[in-house]
């Protein structure tokens, strides 16, 4: 006689819908950047994660002109803090909830760099990332998670 694991109701109806609402996301921002004729971020994270695992995330960018619209929407599952130019711009504890921040008052013209403390609590673990800029004579430019982004785990506060 074979033997089932057994999983609690419970938890296998949280992992199927936190699957579908990662996945109703993911399509939702998918379908949105199509239409509007660009590609869309894609979820990052390390190798595989790890339970009460948190990674660095950075990405630097060049500007010609200070931004006269910036607008960063980020989700982490499960949660996370960005920082521009090394101040804290947006922070988010839930993957289903985007946050949403203007940040036009955080950038400069040359170098500008995006950084990321991400949080996984346990199970899958996935970092999103758009940063829509509108430059001086209305130029966009769009910053998108990818594996353009270097990543490391953060040893100081993993556990």
């Amino acid at each position: 006689m074979t033997s089932l694991p057994i999983v609690s109701p419970r938890l296998t109806l949280r992992a199927r819908w936190g699957g579908l609402l990662l996945l109703a996301f993911t399509l939702f921002w998918g379908a949105e950047r199509a239409l509007l004729g660009a590609t869309a971020p894609d979820w990052i994270w390390g190798e595989a994660p790890r339970d009460n695992e948190v990674r660095l995330f950075t990405r630097s960018f060049t500007l010609a002109a200070k931004a006269d619209r910036a607008v960063l929407t980020f989700t982490c599952d499960n949660g996370a803090e960005v920082f521009l130019n090394g101040q804290r711009v947006g922070r988010t504890t839930d993957w289903s909830r985007p946050a949403n921040a203007s940040v036009a008052n955080r950038t400069q013209a040359g170098e500008n760099l995006l950084q990321v403390v991400a949080r996984n609590s346990e199970g899958i673990a996935g970092f999103l990332l758009q940063l829509e800029l509108t430059l001086p004579g209305g130029a966009r430019e769009r910053i998108l998670s990818d594996t353009s982004w270097r990543t490391l785990p953060s040893p100081s506060r993993s556990e």
